[in-house]
């Protein structure tokens, strides 16, 4: 699959409430990357996102120096398909750069885990000078019959939340968040924030995202009434207190669509 993105092309779309639609420039900044999608910008504009399940890597593509000069590819880490698993569609960017997200198997919790659908939380932090290595850490590893099949989204304190889409406390999927220790080479908190029952709250979510005052907002790809669910996760008042569900939309299929992914 070919990557065609521009940077004016993304501030255009955006902005799109004018009477006439603007002239958008294409612009092929690289091609041949294997299924590129949900890119995310950092520092100077360099794209950062992850290929698919035959090269599984991470990768950055910085800007020229000078306009109309070739932009720059380059892989930033191969994931191995075993430790560190596959790579999970989309990454997010914290503190001082460091890229954080998923893979959907590898990596496995434990010794002797037969099941290899299983997935990692991971960080990719860049190096001191231009050129030189990133470094991937394993910020968690799950057991058996989870597999995150997403990204993480980031909030406040450099708190990162996630799904699975097996898990949790009855096998159809969980919310979780991922708390930074308070000091560098100590654990990360892991914290069950939700279970999925299968029932009227769906089975298995997708995707979400967080809005404002730190409420996700995601989807189900069924359960509800059978075609998927759209939720909201509220966060408590006081550390440490339930987080509450709310449906905000259950799919039955047909004109009201089903099986939300995004």
């Amino acid at each position: 699959m070919v990557l065609r993105l521009s940077v004016a092309t993304l501030v255009l779309i955006t902005g799109c409430a004018t009477a006439q639609p603007p002239s958008l420039t294409y612009t092929l900044l690289v091609e041949n990357i294997e299924d590129p999608e949900n890119l995310v910008t950092g520092s100077g504009g360099v794209l950062y996102g992850t290929t698919g399940p035959e090269t599984h890597q991470a990768y950055s593509v910085a800007p020229p120096a000078s306009p109309g000069a070739p932009w720059t590819y380059t892989v930033i880490h191969t994931f191995n398909g075993g430790a560190d698993g596959n790579p999970n569609p989309g990454l997010v960017i914290g503190k001082g750069g460091v890229l954080y997200g998923t893979t959907y198997e590898g990596g496995c919790a434990g010794t002797g885990t037969p099941n290899p659908v299983c997935g990692i939380v991971y960080s990719l932090t860049p190096p001191a000078s231009s050129g030189g290595t990133w470094t991937e850490d394993i910020i968690y590893k799950f057991g058996k019959n989870t597999s995150p099949t997403t990204g993480v989204v980031i909030g406040a304190g450099g708190v990162l939340y996630g799904s699975t889409v097996f898990g949790g406390a009855n096998g159809d999927g969980a919310i979780f968040s991922l708390t930074p220790p308070e000091s560098p080479g100590t654990p990360w908190t892991y914290t069950l924030l939700y279970s999925f029952t299968g029932g009227s709250d769906g089975h298995g979510p997708v995707k979400f995202v967080m809005g404002k005052d730190g409420i996700l907002f995601g989807t189900t790809s069924n359960g509800g009434t059978g075609h998927g669910t759209l939720f909201a996760l509220k966060p408590p008042a006081a550390p440490g207190d339930t987080w509450t569900k709310e449906i905000l939309c259950s799919f039955a299929g047909g004109s009201s669509g089903d099986d939300p992914s995004v």
